[in-house]
Protein backbone atom coordinates (compact mmCIF):
# COMPACT_ATOMS: atom_id res chain seq x y z
CA UNK A 1 0.00 0.00 0.00
CA UNK A 2 0.83 3.65 0.03
CA UNK A 3 2.24 5.60 2.97
CA UNK A 4 1.35 9.08 1.66
CA UNK A 5 -1.07 10.69 -0.77
CA UNK A 6 -1.08 14.27 -2.08
CA UNK A 7 -4.40 15.98 -2.58
CA UNK A 8 -3.44 18.78 -4.93
CA UNK A 9 -5.33 21.99 -5.48
CA UNK A 10 -6.19 23.15 -8.95
CA UNK A 11 -9.23 25.17 -9.95
CA UNK A 12 -8.51 25.45 -13.67
CA UNK A 13 -5.78 24.43 -16.11
CA UNK A 14 -5.34 21.17 -17.91
CA UNK A 15 -5.02 17.53 -16.92
CA UNK A 16 -8.52 17.05 -15.51
CA UNK A 17 -8.60 20.01 -13.12
CA UNK A 18 -12.33 20.39 -13.78
CA UNK A 19 -12.88 17.03 -12.11
CA UNK A 20 -10.79 17.68 -8.98
CA UNK A 21 -12.39 17.90 -5.57
CA UNK A 22 -11.51 20.56 -3.01
CA UNK A 23 -8.29 19.31 -1.42
CA UNK A 24 -8.92 19.71 2.33
CA UNK A 25 -12.37 18.10 2.30
CA UNK A 26 -11.15 15.32 0.02
CA UNK A 27 -8.12 14.74 2.27
CA UNK A 28 -10.37 14.36 5.29
CA UNK A 29 -12.48 11.80 3.44
CA UNK A 30 -9.37 9.80 2.45
CA UNK A 31 -8.15 9.85 6.04
CA UNK A 32 -11.53 8.71 7.36
CA UNK A 33 -11.51 5.78 4.94
CA UNK A 34 -8.02 4.56 5.91
CA UNK A 35 -6.15 3.68 9.09
CA UNK A 36 -2.51 4.51 8.36
CA UNK A 37 -2.40 6.62 5.19
CA UNK A 38 -0.95 10.10 5.66
CA UNK A 39 -2.42 12.77 3.38
CA UNK A 40 -0.85 16.03 2.28
CA UNK A 41 -3.53 18.64 1.55
CA UNK A 42 -2.55 21.45 -0.79
CA UNK A 43 -3.80 24.92 0.08
CA UNK A 44 -3.71 28.07 -2.02
CA UNK A 45 -3.65 30.93 0.53
CA UNK A 46 -5.64 33.49 -1.46
CA UNK A 47 -9.14 32.05 -1.06
CA UNK A 48 -8.45 30.71 2.45
CA UNK A 49 -8.66 32.77 5.60
CA UNK A 50 -5.50 31.73 7.50
CA UNK A 51 -7.26 31.33 10.86
CA UNK A 52 -10.06 29.21 9.40
CA UNK A 53 -7.64 27.05 7.42
CA UNK A 54 -5.51 26.49 10.53
CA UNK A 55 -8.55 25.56 12.61
CA UNK A 56 -9.94 23.21 9.96
CA UNK A 57 -6.62 21.42 9.47
CA UNK A 58 -5.93 21.25 13.22
CA UNK A 59 -9.32 19.61 13.66
CA UNK A 60 -8.60 17.09 10.90
CA UNK A 61 -5.19 16.41 12.45
CA UNK A 62 -6.81 15.80 15.84
CA UNK A 63 -9.47 13.49 14.39
CA UNK A 64 -6.90 11.46 12.44
CA UNK A 65 -4.09 11.29 15.00
CA UNK A 66 -1.84 13.66 13.07
CA UNK A 67 -2.07 12.00 9.67
CA UNK A 68 -2.59 15.24 7.71
CA UNK A 69 0.08 17.64 6.46
CA UNK A 70 -0.13 20.87 4.48
CA UNK A 71 1.40 21.72 1.12
CA UNK A 72 1.12 25.50 0.97
CA UNK A 73 1.30 26.64 -2.65
CA UNK A 74 1.66 30.34 -3.42
CA UNK A 75 0.27 30.04 -6.93
CA UNK A 76 1.79 30.61 -10.32
CA UNK A 77 -1.13 30.47 -12.79
CA UNK A 78 -2.66 33.93 -13.24
CA UNK A 79 -5.73 32.65 -15.08
CA UNK A 80 -6.60 30.39 -12.18
CA UNK A 81 -6.57 33.29 -9.72
CA UNK A 82 -8.87 35.31 -11.97
CA UNK A 83 -11.19 32.33 -12.49
CA UNK A 84 -11.87 32.08 -8.75
CA UNK A 85 -12.21 35.84 -8.23
CA UNK A 86 -8.80 36.39 -6.66
CA UNK A 87 -6.56 39.31 -7.56
CA UNK A 88 -3.24 38.39 -9.14
CA UNK A 89 -0.43 39.54 -6.86
CA UNK A 90 3.22 39.80 -7.83
CA UNK A 91 5.60 37.03 -6.81
CA UNK A 92 6.82 38.61 -3.57
CA UNK A 93 3.32 39.52 -2.41
CA UNK A 94 2.02 35.98 -3.07
CA UNK A 95 4.85 34.55 -0.97
CA UNK A 96 4.30 37.16 1.75
CA UNK A 97 0.68 36.09 1.92
CA UNK A 98 1.78 32.45 2.16
CA UNK A 99 3.95 33.32 5.16
CA UNK A 100 0.89 34.77 6.89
Amino acid sequence: GFDYALSQIRFTAGYGADEQHESVSFSHDLLAATKTLKVIAAILPGPWNPALAAKQLATISYLTNGRVAINLVSGWFRGEFHAIGEHWLDHDERYRRSEE
